[in-house]
């Protein structure tokens, strides 16, 4: 193989292929990433078995091939490059070397044969959603993913198709996050699959870099997800389980609603919050006629209150939420106004936009 390649292009590639490179592993052929030609183009590809990445990059190939090269040291090797392009040729047993102008770089390569089969989908049995669209889905519900590893179906965000909805929803049990949207798919296409919170971070890596006005297209195969959006596609293993019947959880009703501008009742629960101790993370929200007033109070550091007013109509009551829950929302709701649905001090808490179809649910503390 041998491909001359502008040192820029090469270099974007390699970050975004980095991000499933593995770090630590018994097999050394993880660490490195995948270079092969097609007609005009280089894919570089990536994979810890668990995530797959490759991105097609433009190139000039003066001889076609594929091997294999340590991931993380051609990174930095290409970074520092002295010239604008750079020649790459691998001759017998995979022998890498590179050239810049004076600088000329050795580098021992693997075998193609001995890389992991990364899986193909086929675009006739996919379907696709606007960047924008699957940016916000992510973003409204992966902080309520769960890290506890002991509940491993609930590391992740649950995501399903059907009748021309997709919904997405996440929890950790304390708290839930939900969204839906009409997307075009054909209303018989039925999926539901639990994408891994590592993949969704990756995703999440990937759609920022890329412009607005862009399409993914999404495909699933057995066990796995793909993403693809331009010259980038993501591939992940599915997680294997059952996703809890989040339905129950939320609330069909309740006896108070109050609508509240969201940087207000954001910038007062963080200006509390910072008085509550790490051990209960607990901040007390007592409503009446006219005032929301907001408290915390730790035992030998102190204790903080602040107060919004709210057009209340109903009995005073108190409730506690631990406040990171409620700033998780408010950060990421997208609404100059949110609503609240309340029940009584025992209940969760529902937290609405001004409008779309998203909502999350909050456990209540002890206060």
């Amino acid at each position: 193989m041998k491909i001359s390649c502008k040192k820029e292009e090469f270099s974007k590639g390699m970050h975004i292929v980095q991000s499933a490179i593995s770090s630590k592993s018994t097999l050394p052929i993880l660490t490195n990433i995948m270079i092969e030609t097609t007609d005009k183009e280089i894919v570089l590809s990536s994979t810890n078995l668990e995530l797959s990445v490759t991105c097609v990059i433009k190139a000039e190939i003066s001889k076609p091939g594929a091997t294999t090269i340590p991931g993380r040291k051609l990174f930095e090797i290409v970074r520092e490059l002295p010239s604008k392009e750079f020649d790459l040729e691998v001759t017998t047993n995979n022998q890498v070397k590179l050239t810049s102008k004076n600088a000329v770089y050795k580098l021992v390569g693997m075998s193609k044969e001995d890389f992991p089969v990364i899986p193909q989908f086929s675009e006739s049995s996919s379907f696709s959603m606007k960047k924008d669209m699957l940016e916000e889905m992510i973003r409204k519900t992966r902080f309520s993913v769960s890290t506890d590893e002991t509940r491993y179906v609930l590391c992740g965000i649950y995501m399903s198709i059907e009748k021309g909805k997709i919904k997405m929803v996440s929890t950790d049990g304390r708290r839930l996050s939900f969204i839906q949207n009409s997307i075009s798919v054909d209303k018989k296409k039925s999926l539901k699959l639990i994408i891994p919170n590592k993949a969704v971070v990756e995703l999440m890596k990937i759609l920022e870099q890329l412009g607005d006005d862009i399409n993914v297209s999404i495909d699933v195969k057995e066990n796995q997800i793909s993403f693809k959006a331009e010259n980038i596609t993501i591939t992940s293993r599915l997680i294997d389980g059952q996703f809890p019947n989040y339905e129950q959880v939320i609330p069909k009703e309740s006896k108070v609603k109050l609508t509240l501008k969201t940087e207000d009742l954001l910038r007062t629960t963080r200006r509390v919050a910072l008085m509550s101790s790490e051990k209960s993370q607990s901040v007390k929200y007592s409503f009446s006629k006219k005032s929301l007033v907001i408290s915390a109070k730790t035992q030998d550091m102190g204790e903080a209150q602040d107060k919004l007013d709210v057009s209340f109509d109903g009995e005073d009551f108190e409730i506690g939420y631990n406040p990171v829950f409620i700033i998780d929302v408010l950060n990421n709701i997208g609404s100059e106004e949110v609503t609240l649905e309340l029940t009584n001090s025992l209940n969760p808490c529902v937290i609405k936009p001004s409008s779309g179809d998203y909502l999350a649910v909050i456990m209540p503390m002890r206060v």
